[in-house]
């Protein structure tokens, strides 16, 4: 039990410092406010199409939520500015993306939410506000990878990490909608399993999928998995 409120007491610090000017990411370079948006237009998928969602990874099974099976609705899906014109179109054609799309859309989203919180100290604003702000903050991230149904995974286990980072950053905005103020998004124990489950899967997709930001963020990156073991102990899986 000591051990279990040690390391809630270390990943809570690491959580208030996610919004503050003292934890506030590095200023990314003013050619990052010129990248692509992520979405591209697709064509609607047929009624009865569905994502990949099998084969869940093992490590996260026990905390990971199957993307939705219905048909994906009439917007553009979330296609990474690295994607070719040739790789788009065929992207298009077959309405889905693959395991690279994936990540690098994790990338961009990962690269607005810092580019955001950069640009603003959220340990001045008020409840109402610091509210706004931390949640367009992870919704940026979000909205990085888009709806999961567009992904067609050929990778075993990234089904299951990608739907294990769907859910991570869905606690955090819940968390962060039921917390008035940073201190007491720490204590979130909502907020608290997102952040360390986002910890965990930012952590496999670095050592394992090649993940990795523009130089502007790599110190970002590297804070972001540092808590993997701390993570690991407050979810009980280790």
């Amino acid at each position: 039990m000591k051990r279990h409120f040690t390391c809630f007491a270390v990943l809570s610090c690491a959580a208030v410092l996610l919004f503050s000017a003292c934890g506030k990411p590095a200023a990314p370079a003013e050619s990052t406010s010129s990248a692509a948006s992520p979405a591209a237009q697709t064509e609607n998928a047929a009624a009865d199409s569905s994502a990949e969602t099998s084969a869940a990874s093992e490590t996260l099974s026990a905390y990971e939520t199957a993307p939705s099976e219905s048909a994906p609705p009439d917007s553009p899906a979330p296609v990474s500015s690295g994607v070719s014109g040739q790789e788009l179109e065929s992207a298009v054609e077959s309405q889905y993306l693959s395991d690279e799309d994936f990540i690098a859309n994790v990338r961009y989203g990962l690269e607005q939410r810092w580019s955001m919180v950069a640009a603003q100290d959220g340990s001045s604003l008020e409840t109402k506000d610091f509210r706004k702000y931390a949640s367009e903050a992870v919704q940026a991230e979000l909205d990085g990878i888009g709806e999961l149904l567009y992904y067609s995974f050929q990778d075993e286990n990234l089904p299951g990490l990608a739907s294990s980072y769907y859910s991570a950053l869905q606690d955090q905005l819940q968390g962060i909608r039921e917390s008035e103020s940073q201190e007491a998004l720490a204590q979130s124990e909502v907020y608290m399993r997102g952040f360390c489950l986002r910890t965990i899967v930012l952590h496999e997709l670095k050592e394992n999928y090649g993940l990795t930001v523009s130089a502007p963020f790599t110190a970002n990156l590297e804070q972001a998995v540092s808590r993997y073991e701390d993570a690991l102990q407050y979810l009980g899986m280790k």
